[in-house]
This record gives C-alpha cells, structure tokens and sequence, in this order.
C-alpha cells in the first residue's frame, strides 16, 4: 500500500485508492449496526417465509430445525458475524 506522501505527489488522493469493495462493506455496516428491532423482526419473518417455501414446511412448524437445515442464521445472529467479518476483510483488503 502506498503512503499518503507518495499518493501525494502522483496526484490521487487517499480516497481514490480505497477499493470499491470496502465502500460497499462500509455501506453494509452502516445498514446493520443500529438497525431498528422492529426491522429486524421483518427481516426475520420474511426469512422465516422463505425458508418454509424452500424447504417445503409448514408455517406452523418450529422455524430453527429448518433454518438449520438450510445452514443459515437467524437475522440477529447475521447481523452479528457480519460486522466483524467485514471489518476484518476491509481491514485487511480481502476481495469477497
């Protein structure tokens, strides 16, 4: 990575240099942290819907066995590995 004293002088700047990924991982951080519980509720619920179409279950039917099933978290937990793993991968330039 270049210095800011070299950026300098070849005539870009700092934010010119900064991959588009780690734009879109910041935008994505910002959309997660602090998002509204009653949102998150959404999120889940349309979640839930999806998994029991996929899975072919009913609505009545216990959620997690299917979720799990399918190897997908629930949107708290989701939110919740997201923010660290894409501060990690923006900390450390890791295409997705």
């Amino acid at each position: 990575m270049s210095t800011y004293k070299e950026l300098e002088g070849s005539g870009n700047t700092a934010h010119q240099t900064i991959p588009k990924q780690s734009h879109r991982r910041v935008c994505q951080v910002r959309l997660l942290y602090g998002l509204p519980q009653n949102l998150v509720q959404k999120l889940q619920r349309l979640q839930n819907i999806a998994a029991c179409i996929i899975a072919q279950t009913r609505a009545t039917e216990h959620i997690t066995p299917v979720l799990n099933c399918l190897h997908w978290l629930s949107v708290q937990h989701r939110i919740e590995y997201k923010i660290p793993l894409i501060t990690f991968k923006s900390l450390h330039s890791e295409a997705e």
